[in-house]
């Protein structure tokens, strides 16, 4: 049976059912969390469309869903989130019956015109949809990267412990290493689990600096959304990693905590290679901690892949519209984006 939430309120009512939910799931990142979609919310244009689908009394899948001002379906704050999808419990993962209701519901619904899924990483859900919904367009449009990094367990340094680098690859990542210990660059991590209060100076520092160069828009750093990032970092969710020279901020990155996987949500920065130096020192505490993913996220940054030769992997996209000029469209889209992906390939 499939349950919407719209209001608000309800939001705050299914938190308890939401939490339990995505712990038990491992097909989730903390984009999927209750604590960061409620971050969000400020942030929406439209309607919350919350869709809950039980079976015999007992919640199996939750899709954060919102309807925008054009009466599109997409996943909360799917601009923001590099990964997009459900939290479904393991029983419930590829479940037709599932699929079915959520396909007839988005079909019958006289307030939903068209289907804007994106960003998903995992293949949960979206084949079977597309099958149930005739006519729909799912294929792959970008891309994300990502590599192990093991536990110190032996002589090796972080560095010399990732198996995907040559020696030339590693002696470049240690003349960067060293360069920076040269001009006695200082790191250190913001974590609000261990009691550290939000790094305001050094978030307003660097945003003030990459708008000053002109790598950033004023407009993208507006108070609305610095405030979202400040909420998802207060509620736990976010690991902060920062490079100081000279006393000064000069690099920043954050990253999302997802168990054993840090996902890296944002950089700020003075320089390109102070990012370079910031990355290898979270590396290096990684390592030295428990080991697990350093997952670059959505799009394709060539420095990060030249100097730590990630995996790619793809992220899928499924559109539907029930008018034809919007089934046009959707065509469209997914011819440009297969164009582009065959250039990208060349």
């Amino acid at each position: 049976m499939i349950t919407i939430y719209s209001r608000k309120e309800d939001f705050d009512t299914l938190e308890s059912i939401w939490n339990e939910l995505y712990t038990k799931s491992d097909k989730v990142t903390p984009y999927q969390s209750h604590s960061f979609c409620r971050s969000a919310l400020p942030l929406l244009s439209g309607e919350l469309h919350i869709t809950v689908w039980t079976r015999k009394g007992i919640t199996l899948a939750i899709f954060p869903l919102y309807l925008d001002k054009h009466r599109t379906l997409r996943f909360i704050n799917d601009r923001h989130s590099d990964f997009c999808g459900p939290i479904i419990a393991k029983e419930a993962i590829g479940d037709f019956h599932m699929c079915e209701e959520i396909s007839n519901h988005i079909k019958e619904s006289k307030l939903i015109k068209r289907v804007r899924l994106e960003n998903m990483r995992y293949d949960l859900f979206q084949t079977s949809l597309q099958f149930q919904l005739k006519g729909s367009l799912l294929y792959s449009y970008s891309r994300y990267s990502y590599f192990n990094v093991p536990k110190a367990g032996t002589d090796k340094s972080a560095i010399d412990s990732l198996c995907q680098l040559d020696k030339k690859e590693k002696y470049r990542l240690k003349n960067i290493a060293s360069k920076m210990e040269k001009a006695q660059a200082e790191w250190r991590s913001f974590d609000a689990d261990k009691h550290d209060v939000w790094p305001e100076d050094l978030i307003k520092t660097l945003t003030d600096s990459m708008i000053k160069a002109g790598i950033r828009k004023k407009r993208y750093f507006s108070a609305k959304y610095l405030s979202f990032i400040k909420g998802v970092y207060q509620s736990g969710a976010l690991l902060i990693s920062a490079t100081y020279l000279n006393g000064q901020p000069a690099s920043t990155n954050l990253y999302l905590k997802n168990k054993t996987e840090y996902i890296d949500w944002m950089a700020f920065y003075t320089e390109p290679s102070n990012n370079t130096w910031n990355l290898l020192q979270f590396l290096t505490w990684l390592h030295n901690d428990t080991g697990g993913t350093f997952n670059f996220a959505r799009g394709i940054y060539m420095y990060k892949l030249h100097n730590f030769r990630p995996a790619l992997a793809s992220l899928d996209r499924l559109h539907y519209s029930k008018s034809i000029i919007g089934k046009i469209g959707d065509t469209a889209g997914c011819l440009v984006c297969e164009i582009k992906r065959m250039m990208r390939s060349r």
